[in-house]
C-alpha cells in the first residue's frame, strides 16, 4: 500500500467514526437490571454498546429499581438507579477508593448523561457544567 491510499484508507476510517464532532463507534461495558422483566446482565458479564444499544437498554427501564450502569474506564463506574417517584439517582463510583458520589435527576437529564458519556465525558466534568444546580451526596468513603 502506498502512501497515498494508506492515507484515503485512514482518512475513511476517521470519516465513520467521527460522526457529527462523536464518537460514534465508541463502545462502553454496560450492565443492566430490569425490574418488570427480571433480566440482568452483572457487572462481570457486561456487554460493550454502542450510544444506541445503551439508549434502547435505557429506554424499557421505567420500574423503580431497576438500573443501568456503565464502565466508563478501569477505575470509574456510573450508575443510574430508577426510583420510585420517576426520578433516577446516578452514582459515579471510583472503584480504586470505593468512593461514590450521587444525586437525583430527571429521565432528560439521565439521557443527557448517557449522550456525554458516549462523547468522551468520562468524569463528568460536562454533566456537571450543563446542570450546576445539581447536589452531590458522598455517599460510601470505606470499602464495602
Amino acid at each position: 500500500m502506498n502512501a497515498k491510499s494508506f492515507v484515503q484508507a485512514l482518512s475513511t476510517v476517521v470519516n465513520r467514526a467521527v460522526e457529527g464532532g462523536k464518537l460514534a463507534a465508541m463502545k462502553i461495558p454496560v450492565f443492566w437490571y430490569n425490574s418488570a422483566t427480571g433480566v440482568h446482565v452483572p457487572p462481570e458479564t457486561a456487554v460493550p454498546c454502542e450510544l444506541g444499544e445503551t439508549q434502547t437498554l435505557f429506554a424499557p427501564l421505567t420500574r423503580d429499581s431497576s438500573f443501568l450502569g456503565l464502565q466508563v474506564s478501569s477505575e470509574q463506574v456510573v450508575q443510574l438507579l430508577k426510583q420510585a417517584d420517576g426520578t433516577w439517582w446516578v452514582e459515579r463510583l471510583n472503584t480504586s477508593t470505593v468512593s461514590a458520589q450521587g444525586t437525583h435527576v430527571t429521565t432528560p437529564m439521565a439521557e443527557r448523561l448517557l449522550e456525554l458519556i458516549f462523547e468522551g465525558d468520562r468524569t463528568l466534568a460536562a454533566f456537571c457544567a450543563e446542570f450546576p444546580f445539581l447536589n452531590w451526596e458522598h455517599v460510601r468513603s470505606r470499602p464495602l
